[in-house]
Parts: structure tokens; sequence; C-alpha cells
């Protein structure tokens, strides 16, 4: 997440560095991604062309910038990935002989036709016909409808649709993973067919390879762009393919697609050299992967970077005593021990390769570097790629800081070197000021296609961190915050119910006690940030500030803070006449919501109490629930040292009729009572922002003899 910085003094400066960044695009020329401005004097149709071609390239920016903001993919998600794309290579660098016979023997052979059902492309059209290859046009032309609308959104900063954007990033990630191997393959399928002679008729080949060669350019040409810029750069973000840079990405998926069109075209031909030409343009293309990811290792997570080293040594090796060795060695020679016993040892030795040359790394100096992308390692810090760590030692930062200066020493027009530096400012140092210098720099000297991007993405990550304007990523951000929050509020007060039922039951464990404390605290502070996040973004709406407020109030405890939020929600309110009815309505005044109870929370409810506990409990925070006494006394709930305020004490009737009924003090009362008032409070969080106090919850309050409920709930008992 991009650092934020305040207003004032910084906002001016940050100002002038958008009049520099602007000053520095326009002179970096059309090498820029960044959106020209649109002359009125341009006429005629060269003046129509170039606006045209203005807001195509604007469109297609804000597509591809959409797509790759906060792309968020989780460890087993990309371990399926990366197997799949793994299998997918295996079976198109080692053909089975009913497409290519290269004389392998019947386990390879079996091994083969295994690893060609992840392909999908032959089995479906086995047993499906042709209706494949039309679904997948449909896929294609549908995502590409669909990037123009999120683009032509973009372009009109008017979106009102979010669901496009999912939808956006889902199948784009698909296709540029693992449907790219079987939707390519199908279109090449299409156009060999034709070729062959005799297998489809001749109008549909002269109808149907047209648009098969364009629809495969366009998909290539598209999914390249995708693994271009889909990702995220940021070497604390939670995804696991958070990465410093896409060329190692973009170089496996052209030679994918050089292979598979390979294939495609070479099939059915067993003798003379394209066996053996295909079997080493499969050895280089392969080994050139499994290189550079062990090598230079683009991911943050070690996990992810051995991940892909491990993937494609196997594919090396699957050509390499496959189909290679098939046609070097003799026909009679057995290939299948060494085929299948080398799997075992490539693993191991392909994780033993990416750690020693990482470990080589953190020693290694600048001085003995030989490219900016081995500066980048060299400086990347070790607990980075730790999800959890986000506080990094300050001696680390400045020992890579350090190191930076000492690259651009080595390397002083290198423009990814600044990329890099500019990350480090940007998501570790949380200095977006000097990180913007660098993007600066790096954008005067005429960057490639991919770096123009890249650049045009840091830039706009530092301008939202500071001024978020009301386009579809202001929109896109809002959501997202207004989902963690709410999602963080409901676990709080989920916490916070597991805490007091474990510390009431009869035999309380008390280490599950600290933990669910321990984990009240965090969610809290995850609650508090991503509240803050939203606001921070400008977001007064009613609807915010009144999530806000009961947040503020009973969780966090603090009512002052509550009464400012609700005031000024009540200003942004102004003119509303029922505002303040439903102000009273929220805080409890003789009105109770429906409960939504979730299939979690009544598992949870059943298991510590039975039915008719909970049908009491229930009812009686239905009919005149009150909340508990708290040493602030908030008018929602609260759990406290004593009623000390006026209108809070027991009367001395009261406390007699208390004290007369056998099992009013009882310790087993007091926790149908605090359950009660619990579930009651955790309905009400499902549709308002009532909240559960943390900070006054107490065990020695709620375990004495002398705490009691308020008036209204002992008398209830008492008539009982």
């Amino acid at each position: 997440m991009a650092s934020t910085v305040g207003a004032g003094s910084v906002g001016n400066a940050l100002s002038e560095l958008n009049a520099g960044a602007t000053a520095g695009d326009a002179a970096s020329g059309a090498g820029t991604l960044t959106a020209l401005s649109y002359d009125d004097d341009r006429g005629g149709v060269v003046g129509r062309v170039v606006r045209t071609v203005d807001a195509f390239k604007s469109g297609l920016v804000g597509v591809l910038y959409i797509m790759a903001h906060r792309s968020v993919v989780s460890n087993t998600a990309d371990a399926i990935y990366v197997s799949i794309g793994c299998i997918q290579l295996i079976a198109v660098v080692l053909p089975h002989s009913s497409k290519w016979d290269f004389h392998l023997e019947a386990s390879v052979n079996t091994w083969s036709y295994i690893a060609s059902l992840s392909k999908v492309d032959m089995a479906l059209i086995y047993w499906l016909g042709w209706i494949p290859i039309y679904v997948s046009v449909g896929v294609v032309a549908a995502s590409l409808l669909n990037g123009l609308y999120v683009g032509y959104s973009w372009r009109k900063k008017n979106f009102h649709h979010f669901w496009t954007i999912r939808l956006l990033r889902k199948t784009a990630h698909l296709l540029v993973t693992i449907l790219y191997v079987p939707i390519l393959g199908l279109f090449t399928t299409e156009i060999s067919m034709c070729q062959a002679s005799g297998m489809l008729p001749d109008w549909r080949c002269s109808i149907v390879t047209p648009i098969m060669v364009v629809l495969g350019v366009v998909f290539a040409g598209m999914s390249l762009m995708v693994a271009a810029t889909f990702f995220e750069p940021d070497p604390t973000a939670a995804t696991f393919t958070s990465r410093s840079h896409s060329r190692i990405d973009v170089l496996h998926n052209l030679f994918e697609t050089v292979l598979v069109c390979l294939s495609a075209m070479l099939e059915k031909t067993s003798t003379g050299a394209a066996p053996m030409a295909f079997a080493l343009i499969s050895l280089a293309c392969t080994g050139t992967v499994a290189f550079l990811y062990t090598w230079y290792q683009p991911y943050y997570r070690t996990v992810a970077n051995e991940r892909r080293a491990v993937a494609s040594w196997l594919a090396t090796w699957t050509v390499l005593a496959g189909t290679f060795a098939r046609q070097v060695l003799q026909p009679t020679a057995s290939i299948a021990p060494l085929f299948f016993g080398g799997y075992v040892f490539i693993v191991p030795l392909a994780i033993l390769c990416t750690r020693s040359r990482r470990a080589l790394l953190s020693t290694m100096s600048i001085s003995d570097c030989r490219n900016e992308f081995e500066v980048e390692l060299c400086c990347r810090i070790a607990n980075v790629d730790v999800a959890h760590k986000t506080e990094i030692a300050t001696e680390d930062i400045d020992r890579s800081s350090a190191k930076f200066v000492q690259g651009f020493d080595r390397f002083p027009s290198s423009i990814f070197l600044c990329i890099f530096y500019s990350m480090f400012l940007q998501y570790i140092k949380k200095s977006p000021l000097i990180a913007r210098r660098y993007i600066l720099r790096a954008v005067q000297m005429s960057p490639t296609l991919d770096q123009s991007f890249f650049l045009y993405q840091q830039k706009r990550a530092l301008e939202d961190g500071v001024d978020c304007n009301s386009g579809v990523l202001s929109f896109v951000q809002r959501e997202k915050y207004i989902r963690e929050a709410k999602m963080l509020d409901q676990k709080c007060c989920r916490a916070l119910l597991q805490f007091w039922g474990e510390l009431l039951s009869p035999k309380p464990d008390m280490l599950m006690v600290v933990a669910n404390s321990n984990s009240v605290s965090l969610l809290t502070k995850k609650a508090g940030e991503a509240y803050a996040n939203l606001l921070r973004m400008g977001s007064n709406s009613p609807a915010t500030l009144y999530m806000y407020a009961g947040f503020l109030e009973t969780i966090v405890n603090s009512p002052d803070d509550r009464a400012l939020c609700t005031s000024r929600r009540n200003n942004r309110n102004e003119g509303n006449r029922g505002s303040e009815r439903t102000e009273r309505r929220h805080w409890g005044v003789g009105w109770a919501p429906k409960p939504t109870w979730t299939s979690s929370q009544l598992r949870w409810l059943c298991r510590h109490r039975n039915a008719k506990r909970i049908r009491s409990a229930r009812l009686s925070a239905a009919t005149s629930w009150r909340p508990f006494c708290s040493a602030r006394t908030s008018r929602r709930v609260g759990l406290g040292t004593s009623c000390s305020r006026p209108g809070t004490t027991l009367s001395r009737s009261s406390r007699r009729s208390t004290s007369s009924t056998a099992s009013i003090g009882t310790l087993a009362e007091r926790r149908i009572w605090l359950t009660a008032g619990l579930r009651r409070a955790l309905c009400f969080r499902c549709t308002s922002p009532s909240r559960l106090s943390a900070r006054t919850a107490s065990i020695s309050i709620c375990t004495s003899p002398s705490f009691r409920p308020r008036r209204r709930a002992e008398q209830r008992m008492s008539r009982r």
C-alpha cells in the first residue's frame, strides 16, 4: 500500500513534483504511457485520428492499471497455478505418440498422455467436437469487450459497476496462467487441421483460418501485455506474486507461445530434422527460463521463486531426458529409468540451487554485480518475504539504501535501478517524495514499454496516496476499504464473544483467554487502520461516519471521539428531518433490529449453550435489552468497574429483591445476562455499528459477586 503524506507544505512540494512529472512526461515523448492532453486546435481527419489514438492509449493504460492494482494471490492458489502450468508445459514439450511420434517407450508415452490431459484441447475436441473452440472464441471476445468497457469508464471518469473490474481481473489472470496454453492450443489445432489435406472442408478453412489467426495473434499479444503488467510491486504486500519486475514471466509466456505454435505446425512430422529441431528449441527455451528463475529470482517471496525454478527445471529435464535423449541415443537404449529417476533429484537440486544463489547474493559486493538486477537482489532485505513481518529493522533499511547508492555509482544510467530504488523508498523506507524524484529521473531516460507502464503505475500510486480523485480508482479503493472495515469490525465482535465465552465457562482455559484477548487487540488495531484509510480518502459519507462512530465508542471505548464523529455525521445529514429519529432508533430507545445470524455464530451458540437458554436469552435481549454498566457509561454497551454515575446505581428495594432471589447472584445467572447482551450486540453488529467494549472488559469485574447489571435487567430477573 502506498504510503501517504500530509497536507500543507508537503502537499505544495508534491504539487511542484507533479508539475515536474508533467514536464518530464512531455520530454519523454510518445515512449511513455501517460495520457496525452488534448489540443483543441487540431482539426480534420488527422486530429480525430490523433485524439482517438490518445483516448485508446489512455483507456488501455487504465485497464492495465486497474487489473494490476492490488492483485492478490494466496499461497495455495499460487501453488496450484504453478503446478498446472508446469504439467501443461511438459505436455507441450513431450508430445503424445498420437500427435507426434518420437518413438518413446510405453511408460514415458503414458506419462505424456496423462500430462496432455491438462491441456484439455484434444480431449474436448474428441468428446465435444468444435464446441470448445467456439467457447474459447466467446471467452476471449467477452474479455476484450469487458476490457473496452472498463477502459471507456476509466476514460470518462464515470464508473458504476465494480463487478466488471473483478471479472476482468479474474479472467485476465486465468487467461494468462492456466488457460493460456489450452486456448492457444485450440486455435493452433484448428489452423493445423485446415493445413492438413482432407480433414476439413475448403469453405470452412477459408473462413475459419483467418479468424483463428487474428484471434490467436490478438490473444497472444493481450496475454503478453497482461503478463508484463499484472503484478504487485509492493515488497510488503500479502500476495505471493509480488515481484520487482516481470521480464522473466513475459519471456516464459513468449516461449510457451513459440512451443505451442511449433508443436501444432510440426506435428505428424516424424522424419527429417523436425523432431531434432523441436527438441533443441524446447531445450533452449525451458533451460533459459529455468536458469533465469534460479539466477535472478524476481519474486520477493523465496517460496515463489523456488516453485517456479522447480517447475522450469522439471520441464527442462523432460526435454533433456525425453525427446532430446531419444534423438541422440540409440533406438534400442532405454530412457525410462533416467527419465523418471531424474524427477526425484531435480526437485531438491533446484531448491538447493535457488537458496545457494540467494545466500551468495546476500554477501555479494555491489562492485561484483554485472547488472542492475543483481544490484536489486543484493539490496533486497532478507525478511521482506515474510508476510507478517511488516516492521523491518532500521539497520537493514540503512544498509540497503547505502547499497542502492553504490549501485547508482556503478550503473548511473539504469532505468530499472531507478525503478527498484523508488519501490524501496515508497514501500519500505516510506519516503514518497524522494521516490517521486527517482521516478521523474527514470521518465527522462526514454524507458521501454514495460518500464513506462511501471513508472506510470508508481506515479499513480504516489498521487493516489496524497489526493484521491473521483475516478474509478478512488471508487475501487473506497469499496475495498469499506469491505475491509466491515469484515474486521465483525471479527472484533466475534473475538470478543469467544473471549467472554471462554472466560465465563465453568473451567476457563487461561491460555485460550490470553490468546483471545490478543486476537481482540490485533483485530482492533487492523480495524482502526482500515477506518483510518477510509477516512483518509475523504470518505465523509454518513454511512461511513455512522460505522466509525460506533467503532470508536464501543470497541475503542472512546465516547468523546464518537461524539465528534456523530456531530460530523449530523452536519453531513443537515437538512434531513429524519436523521434524529434514525439516531434515536439506533441507540436503543425502544427498538430492536431483527437479528441476522450466520451459520458460524449459530454453531458457536449451540456448542456453548443449550437451545432453551438460547431462546430465553434471545427473548430477553429482544424485549427489553439494556447494556451493562461501564466506567465511562456509554448508552450502547460496556463492561465496567461499577455503577458509579448518577442514574446507574441500584435502589435499595431493587438490591433487596435481587438478593432475595436465590439464583440472581450466582455466576451462572451473570453468565446468562452477559451472553444475552453479547448475543444481542452481535446480532446488532450485523445490521448497525453497535459495538462491544474491549477496553473495559475486566476479568475481576465479571467474576466478582458485586457485579450487577442495570436496574431493569435485575427487576426483570427478580420478577421471574
